[in-house]
């Protein structure tokens, strides 16, 4: 078996590349069960490291096959919600920066 097209999904955490494999895998298997990437609710991510696809999905050519591969998230979650929190040690408490 070869390769002739890989789809690596990358971006920053919680933005939803999980749910954009899935979609692709479901394209391609419309007879079977909708399986998909696991993803989370909302912004924080459940992907560690590279997760690839477990079945060969067959290449739209009927050559060779398709390769998918979903990134963890990268970057600061707090940077994707705009909560960077600091202690403030004047004042002892949580301060929104």
């Amino acid at each position: 078996m070869f390769f002739n097209l890989i789809i690596v999904y990358v971006g920053d955490m919680g933005v939803g590349k999980s749910k954009l494999p899935t979609v692709i895998v479901n394209t391609f298997y419309t007879q079977r069960p909708q399986r998909s990437f696991r993803s989370g609710p909302g912004i924080y991510g459940v992907t560690h490291g590279i997760w690839m696809w477990s079945d060969s999905l067959p290449h739209p050519s009927g050559e060779g096959s398709v390769l998918l591969l979903d990134c963890e998230g990268m970057d600061d979650i707090d940077k994707n919600i705009g909560a960077n929190y600091v202690i403030d040690k004047d004042q002892k408490q949580m301060m929104n920066k």
